[in-house]
C-alpha cells in the first residue's frame, strides 16, 4: 500500500511577503534530498507558479486543475488527468490553467466566481459524510492530483486573505499549514485574524508554522 502524502499548504493574509518562493525554495530542498514533491498553484486569481514555462503542451485527454474544480463542483466530467509536469528533478508543477491564454483564463475565472458566490451559503456546513465544504474540495483536489503519481509531498499555494468559498485554509484534510507574514502591522494583525478563525473553526489541534518574512512593507 502507498504512503500517503504529506499536504502542506502555504498562506499569507496579504501577498508580497515571499509566501510563493518561501514553498519553492521548500520544495526543492526536499526534491534535491530524493522526496518527489508536486506543488500546486491555488492562487487562482493571482497565479505565481504558472507562469513557470512548461515544456510540453496540454495534451487531448488532460485538463487544467482550474476545469477540474468547476466541472466537480458543477458534476460535469472529471475523467480527464489534471495536468502535471516534472520541472526538475523529483519536483513536478500542477499549474491553475494556462495563464498566457488570457482570453480563456479569463472567462474561467468570471464562471469561478459565479459557481462561488452560488454556493457561499454552504460555507461551514456539513456536508456528505459530515464533512465541510473546505474539507470537500481538499479532498476532491488531492484524491485526483494523486492520480497524476506518486509523491512524499504536495504543496498548495493558496490565495491571500479571505475567501468567498470555504476556503482549504480551514480544511482538516491539510497535515501542516505555514502561514506567511511580514512584520508590519497590518500583516500581524490580519494573521492573528486568521489563526482565531482556525481556532474557532477547527475546534480541535492542528498543525500550524508561522514563519515572518524578511520583507518588511512599512504599513
Amino acid at each position: 500500500m502507498n504512503k500517503e502524502p504529506k499536504m502542506v499548504l502555504f498562506y499569507s493574509f496579504k501577498g508580497g511577503v515571499g509566501r510563493t518562493q518561501l514553498m519553492l525554495n521548500s520544495a526543492k530542498h526536499l526534491a534535491s534530498k530524493g522526496k518527489k514533491v508536486l506543488m500546486v498553484d491555488l492562487d487562482v486569481h493571482a497565479p505565481g507558479l504558472s507562469y513557470l514555462k512548461l515544456e510540453v503542451d496540454k495534451q487531448q485527454e488532460e485538463d487544467y486543475l482550474l476545469n477540474f474544480i468547476l466541472n466537480h463542483f458543477a458534476k460535469e466530467d472529471t475523467s480527464k488527468q489534471v495536468v502535471t509536469r516534472e520541472i526538475s528533478p523529483n519536483l513536478y508543477l500542477a499549474p491553475i490553467y494556462d495563464v498566457y491564454n488570457t482570453t480563456a483564463y479569463h472567462q474561467l475565472l468570471i464562471d469561478f466566481s459565479k459557481y462561488s458566490y452560488s454556493i457561499r451559503e454552504k460555507k461551514g456546513k456539513k456536508l456528505e459524510n459530515n464533512m465541510t465544504l473546505s474539507d470537500l474540495i481538499t479532498k476532491s483536489i488531492k484524491n485526483k492530483l494523486l492520480k497524476t503519481g506518486e509523491y512524499d509531498y504536495i504543496f498548495l499555494d493558496s490565495r491571500t486573505g479571505f475567501t468567498e468559498i470555504g476556503d482549504i485554509l480551514f480544511s482538516k484534510e491539510i497535515d501542516l499549514k505555514v502561514l506567511v507574514s511580514a512584520y508590519n502591522t497590518q500583516n500581524i494583525e490580519g494573521m492573528n485574524s486568521v489563526l482565531q478563525l482556525i481556532d474557532r473553526d477547527l475546534k480541535e489541534k492542528h498543525s500550524i508554522l508561522r514563519v515572518l518574512s524578511l520583507k518588511t512593507n512599512k504599513r
